[in-house]
């Protein structure tokens, strides 16, 4: 599983149920990561956007530092 370092505070559904809530836009639980917490859940349909935003980094073996 693919883990990301948050670069700025992020808030994301907190499950796959309340990604599917929120998709329809219904009200859903959020989770709150602070900048540099590592985190493994963050919605796969949000990865490539964070990342290219500068909002997230991959972490892997070398860099898994918090």
């Amino acid at each position: 599983m693919k883990q990301y370092r948050a670069l700025v505070g992020l808030s994301y559904p907190a499950t796959a149920k309340d990604v599917k809530l929120r998709l329809q836009g219904k009200q859903c639980a959020w989770k709150d990561v602070e900048p540099g917490e590592i985190v493994d859940d963050i919605p796969a349909m949000s990865v490539d956007w964070l990342l290219a935003d500068g909002r997230i980094e991959e972490v892997d073996d070398g860099n898994l530092r918090a």
